[in-house]
């Protein structure tokens, strides 16, 4: 079995399904190629994949170190080049509860984002990380 289908439907809208849990969420094109903008483009998806993947592996890290980083919030903005078309870059927010991290816990948190295989995979692409403490 796949991992994801996708299915076109009307308004150039796609319909995605996690197949191993029947999770399932609305993508639109974008109002610059007619569709309707309604939803998350794929290069939305992208740059949204980017920031959930660096949440993961941060939230992953605070668990297994016993910090608390629930009700952090993540601002994320893209960047697109015009030619060629493509994602230029990704500006990512964190902003951090107040929970009285020291500074140790704070390089730590900001760091262990850098093991994101997304991260790590979109190298060609500039990612701005800051954080709000």
């Amino acid at each position: 079995m796949s991992l994801v289908t996708l299915r076109t439907l009307p308004g150039m809208k796609i319909e995605c399904t996690h197949n191993e849990s029947g999770a399932t969420f609305m993508a639109a094109t974008p109002k610059m190629y007619n569709g309707s903008g309604d939803s998350f483009s794929g290069t939305d998806l992208c740059a949204t994949s980017l920031g959930v993947c660096a949440t993961t592996i941060m939230s992953v890290y605070a668990r297994d170190n016993g910090m608390d980083i629930c009700g952090m919030t993540v601002e994320l903005d893209k960047e697109m080049n015009a030619s060629p078309r493509s994602i230029g870059g990704v500006r990512l927010v964190f902003n951090m509860p107040d929970r009285g991290y020291d500074a140790m816990q704070k390089q730590a948190l900001e760091e262990s984002i850098r093991t994101c295989p997304i991260c790590l995979t979109l190298k060609g692409v500039v990612q701005d990380i800051s954080f709000r403490w």
